[in-house]
């Protein structure tokens, strides 16, 4: 997985560097129902745009999953909660195996399979 982020960053970054060099002229940038202007070069306005509108997806995007996160996790914690109050069927099913009886070896009579476990020995 770093691989692939490396493959993608890379191309990325240096297509950012060729537009910051080829759009190094100033632009004024009004904030408009604030008094407020500003003189920066176009690649500031347009990336630092590009950020802000990254930003305000992810925030937006998580505020509205949110939601469906804490329906899981208390779903998590019912799930668990009922796991809890029932008893484990491994460990039961161990117990139930570990006393049942146990049979003895006994040596068969057949001549061919008394040979072979001869054989084994």
């Amino acid at each position: 997985m770093k691989f692939l982020g490396k493959i993608i960053f890379f191309p990325v970054a240096i297509a950012v560097v060729l537009f910051a060099i080829a759009n190094r002229h100033d632009v004024g940038v009004s904030f408009w129902p604030l008094p407020f202007d500003a003189e920066t070069p176009l690649y500031v306005a347009l990336l630092g745009a590009l950020a802000l509108g990254i930003l305000i997806g992810a925030a937006a995007s998580s505020v509205s999953v949110g939601k469906w996160r804490l329906r899981a996790r208390a779903g998590a914690r019912q799930k668990g909660a009922k796991s809890a109050a029932k008893p484990n069927v491994a460990s039961t099913a161990g117990a139930i195996i570990d006393s049942a009886p146990t049979i003895a070896h006994r040596p068969s009579t057949l001549p061919a399979i008394r040979r072979a476990a001869l054989d084994e020995d």
